[in-house]
């Protein structure tokens, strides 16, 4: 998946904080049983397959440069973590595993957040 100009002027153009705010900042906590909010080193699977293109979209603007930010290294970060577990120690959850595939699928973008480019050098 390749973003063309066009879309990328419309997404230049329009406000990317909403995206974080609203979509992807909320994937980095979750509610216990007990009902309170915890953090996540990665992300909450619960609602992570439900925000995959919101994912996909941030990731393709970090790798253009067009989103260069905080909210861009943190996700980065979240990421890494995630394609640099051990998926073959079974204390490794299977949820962990489902969003790695996500990660995966796109084989450009995933040799891209395995590169040791200093820029995704954020954990």
């Amino acid at each position: 998946f390749d973003l063309d100009e066009d879309l990328i002027e419309i997404i230049k153009d329009e406000e990317i904080d909403w995206i974080f705010n609203d979509y992807i900042n909320p994937l980095y906590h979750y509610k216990t049983h007990e009902g309170r909010k915890k953090q996540t080193d990665t992300f909450d699977y619960t609602y992570f397959e439900n925000r995959q293109g919101y994912i996909k979209i941030i990731l393709l603007l970090i790798k253009l440069g067009i989103v260069n930010s905080e909210n861009g290294n943190e996700l980065l970060k979240r990421c890494k973590k995630l394609i640099s577990l051990d998926y073959n120690d079974e204390s490794i959850c299977s949820n962990y595993y489902k969003m790695y595939e996500f990660l995966t699928r796109d084989v450009p973008l995933f040799k891209w957040l395995q590169d040791k480019h200093p820029r995704n050098e954020v954990m």
